[in-house]
């Protein structure tokens, strides 16, 4: 197996390959994707085959890289001058545009009741 790299947000050496992932927040995803991701913080990647998750998974630890954070919005106001501001959870990391739109279309699928999300771009090293 490919040598993992750490974790470029906590640092942790103990990183996880998973098969047969079911995601949590997205239970009716493909059963064949493959986890990567950090025993310690829970940061990681489903992919469609373990080469791109640890591809993937290695490309972002360590590198400058675009990520996809998938965000559901908790509670929505505006302050006193108007400006609107929102608490958000973190849910889904992906890789590219693509997968957090693809995220996004199965987060709003879901058979619960009615949440927002919302995908930001950010760029880590």
């Amino acid at each position: 197996m490919e040598n993992l790299k750490r974790c470029p947000f906590c640092g942790c050496e103990d990183i996880s390959i998973s098969r047969g992932y079911i995601d949590p927040i997205s239970p009716d995803s493909p059963p064949d994707e493959v986890y990567v991701g950090c025993s310690s913080c829970g940061i990681g990647y489903t992919e469609e085959s373990e080469k791109e998750a640890i591809e993937l998974w290695n490309t972002r630890a360590g590198s400058k890289m675009t990520v996809y954070i998938v965000f559901r919005i908790d509670h929505a106001y505006a302050d006193l001058n108007g400006t609107n501001l929102r608490y958000s959870t973190v849910v889904a990391v992906c890789g590219s545009n693509d997968s957090a739109k693809k995220k996004l279309e199965e987060l709003r699928r879901m058979p619960c009741e009615k949440q927002e999300y919302y995908f930001d771009e950010y760029e880590i090293e």
